[in-house]
């Protein structure tokens, strides 16, 4: 027998199509390097322990291909799921995008502090 139990978020996962909700993850993991790389001569580091050694050896560039290859590989991954089980991968995927959002926020927040004077750091 089909689950035919609708919630609050169901229209959410099932709106959106693939294609859409991965362009936003895009979006927001280049605006999340870009913010990191905005905020590194203030003294901020990549949260990521993973990211920040790819940035220690590399400079920016390391970076870059660092987090264009975990984009990548999560997208892949997510379409692979995508085949058999399309909600699932939407769901996963919006699971990302509210992450990401969070994380821009965050560096919205640190970085406007900084233009401010408020000195808003994170350690």
């Amino acid at each position: 027998m089909k689950n035919d139990v609708r919630y609050f978020w169901s229209g959410w996962i099932d709106r959106y199509s693939y294609a859409q909700l991965a362009i936003v993850f895009v979006l927001l993991s280049v605006a999340d390097f870009l913010a990191t790389t905005r905020m590194m001569p203030h003294g901020i580091k990549e949260g990521n322990a993973l990211a920040n050694a790819a940035l220690d050896l590399d400079g920016p560039a390391g970076l870059a291909v660092y987090k264009s290859i975990l984009v990548i590989a999560v997208l892949g991954i997510l379409w692979l799921v995508h085949r058999s089980n399309p909600r699932l991968a939407r769901g996963v995927l919006w699971g990302g995008i509210t992450v990401m959002g969070v994380i821009a926020l965050l560096h919205l927040a640190i970085i406007s502090g900084m233009a401010s004077g408020l000195g808003l750091r994170v350690p």
